[in-house]
């Protein structure tokens, strides 16, 4: 499995919740020592959508009202995400300047989904 280094991503100050699409909780430690990381969500895939207890959620991949029962579970806990990473594309170790396989399935439609159900939990103006 790739290493992925948290500290050394260049983004800003995250103040918040972080909901982490992984398929293992292996990097979960990474993303919880993040400065101003306040609390975790893993989601891993599944057959449908589950709530495995606070922090802990599946989703199937190709459906996209999995997504958006996830937004409404985490909005309901009060939960308002400050950052969403997607790491299924990084299940399987890949050679340097190569994409992961399928790419569209990890990695573009998830992003895609999860954009839609975010936008979907956004107070109307």
């Amino acid at each position: 499995m790739p290493s992925v280094g948290f500290r050394s991503l260049s983004i800003q100050p995250l103040s918040g919740p972080c909901v982490m699409f992984d398929t293992t909780e292996s990097r979960f430690p990474g993303v919880e020592n993040i400065e101003g990381v306040s609390r975790v969500i893993v989601v891993k895939r599944g057959e449908n959508f589950q709530q495995l207890d606070e922090t802990r959620f599946e989703v199937n991949p190709a459906r996209i009202g999995d997504y958006e029962k996830l937004f409404v579970a985490l909005k309901a806990q009060a939960v308002q995400p400050a950052s969403v990473i997607n790491l299924w594309p990084f299940e399987e170790p890949v050679n340097r300047g190569e994409f992961p396989k399928p790419w569209f399935a990890d990695a573009l439609y998830p992003v895609f989904c999860i954009s839609r159900a975010i936008l979907k939990q956004k107070p109307s103006a």
